[in-house]
C-alpha cells in the first residue's frame, strides 16, 4: 500500500477501533481506513512508527500479532513481544504550536521574539534572511510536518521536509513589506495554528517617497526653466522681428518724408507706406487741390471733406509726414505753385492767387522760405536748367 515504510507485511491485527496494525520487516505501521475517515474524506491514512515512538525498528515474526480482551495490541519479533494500546501512539495526532528558533540576516543571526507582535524593520542592502522554525516535538519528530509561505511573494503554501527543524532561505527580496507564516501539523493532517514573522526591507534613498517627490520637484522645475528658456528665446525672437519692422517703418516714413520735401510733385504713393495710407493722402490731396485757390481753406474744412475730426487728421499727418495738416496746405500749395512756375509762362502774381495766396508778398515770403529762391529766381532757375 503506497505510505507504508515498506511493502514486506508479516503479521496483521485489527484493534476495537477498526484500525488496521501490520508488523513489517522494519516495524510496526497503522492503516486507517477511509470508512473511518469519511467525515474528511480521502484515502486510508497510512502511519509508520519508529524508535522515536517507541518502536523499534525490527523486524516482526511473521503471523505472529494479536489483541487481547482489554484492547491491547501484541506484536512478535525477534528479540520478544511488544505490548502496547493504540492510544498510546496518538501523541502525533497533538497540534504543537509553530516556535521561530533562528533568524538570521544575511547570515548574521538576529534577536526575534516568536510569539510577540513586532515588525522587524531592516535596510535595503540586508535582503537575505534565512528563517529557522520547529514545533520542538522531540518525542516523535518524524511525525511532524511543515507548511510555511512568504507573503505576498507566495500566495500558495510551501511543503518542507518532515523533521524537528525546518529551515527556508530567501535572498534578494526587494524592498516591501512582508510576513512570513509557518504552520504544523501530525500524520493526521490538522494544521495547527499560524506562525507569523512581519517585517519590512526600506526602499533606498533613491527609491524613497521623499526622493521620488524630489524628482518630481527637479522634473517640474526642469520643465518649467525649459519652457522659461523657450519663452524667452521666443520672445527675444519676436521683439527682434518687432523691431526690424519698427526700423523699416521709421526707414519708409524717413523716406515718405524726404520724398516729399525734395519733390515739387506730390504722389499720394509717396506719401503713405501702405494703401490705407496711400487712399488717405489721395483724398487729402483732391480736397485740397479742388480748394486751392481759396486762401480761406483750412484745417477745419480740410477734416471735414476727408470726414475726420480736427484731432485725428493731425495725428495722422504726423504719423506720415511729420508735420501738422496747416503746413501740409500751405505745402501743397506752394509745390502746386512751383510746377506753375516752371512748366508755365503765367505771371506770378497770377499764380499766387491761383494756389491761393492773397498777396504778393506773402506767396515770395512762403516759396523762399520752402525752396530757398524767389518765384522770379526759381522761374529763371529751372529756365537755365531746362
Amino acid at each position: 500500500m503506497k505510505g507504508l515504510a515498506t511493502t514486506c507485511i508479516l503479521s496483521l491485527v485489527i484493534d476495537n477501533q477498526g484500525q488496521m496494525w501490520v508488523g513489517t520487516s522494519c516495524g510496526i505501521s497503522c492503516i486507517t481506513p477511509s470508512s473511518i475517515l469519511s467525515s474528511q474524506g480521502g484515502a486510508p491514512l497510512v502511519k509508520n512508527y519508529t524508535p522515536n515512538d517507541g518502536i523499534p525498528a525490527t523486524m516482526m515474526t511473521e503471523r505472529a500479532a494479536g489483541l487481547t480482551t482489554d484492547g491491547q495490541l501484541v506484536f512478535i519479533h525477534t528479540n520478544g513481544a511488544l505490548v502496547f494500546r493504540p492510544e498510546w501512539l496518538c501523541r502525533s495526532s497533538l497540534q504543537l504550536p509553530v516556535v521561530l528558533t533562528d533568524m538570521t540576516v544575511n547570515g548574521e543571526s538576529i534577536p526575534y521574539a516568536s510569539g510577540v507582535s513586532q515588525s522587524l524593520t531592516l535596510p535595503h542592502d540586508q535582503n537575505t534572511l534565512s528563517l529557522q522554525f520547529s514545533a520542538l516535538n522531540y518525542a516523535s519528530p518524524s511525525h511532524t510536518h511543515y507548511r510555511y509561505r512568504l507573503l505576498p511573494m507566495e500566495k500558495n503554501w510551501q511543503n518542507s521536509t518532515d523533521g524537528d527543524l525546518c529551515r527556508v532561505d530567501y535572498r534578494a527580496l526587494s524592498p516591501g513589506r512582508y510576513r512570513f507564516e509557518a504552520q504544523t501539523c501530525g500524520d493526521d493532517e490538522k494544521w495547527g495554528e499560524t506562525m507569523s514573522v512581519a517585517f519590512r526591507i526600506r526602499p533606498p534613498w533613491w527609491l524613497t517617497w521623499w526622493a521620488k517627490m524630489g524628482y518630481a520637484i527637479l522634473g517640474v522645475i526642469g520643465v518649467m526653466g525649459i519652457l522659461g528658456l523657450y519663452l524667452k528665446r521666443k520672445k527675444a525672437k519676436l521683439e527682434r522681428e518687432n523691431d526690424e519692422r519698427v526700423n523699416r517703418l521709421f526707414e519708409l516714413r524717413e523716406e515718405a518724408r524726404h520724398k516729399f520735401a525734395e519733390n515739387t510733385s506730390i504722389d499720394p504713393t509717396q506719401i503713405g507706406i501702405n494703401s490705407k495710407e496711400e487712399e488717405l493722402a489721395d483724398q487729402i490731396l483732391r480736397a485740397i487741390e479742388t480748394h486751392i485757390a481759396d486762401p480761406e481753406y483750412g484745417v477745419d474744412q480740410l477734416a471735414q471733406d476727408v470726414c475726420m475730426s480736427r484731432s485725428l487728421l493731425y495725428e495722422k499727418l504726423r504719423t506720415m509726414l511729420g508735420i501738422s495738416p496747416a503746413d501740409f496746405i500751405r505745402n501743397v500749395r506752394l509745390k502746386r505753385a512751383a510746377q506753375l512756375l516752371s512748366e508755365t509762362n503765367l505771371p506770378i502774381t497770377e499764380i499766387g492767387e491761383h494756389v491761393g495766396f492773397g498777396t504778393h508778398r506773402a506767396f515770395s515770403s512762403n516759396f523762399k522760405k520752402m525752396f530757398g529762391y524767389l518765384p522770379s529766381e526759381y522761374r529763371t532757375a529751372k529756365a537755365f536748367s531746362r
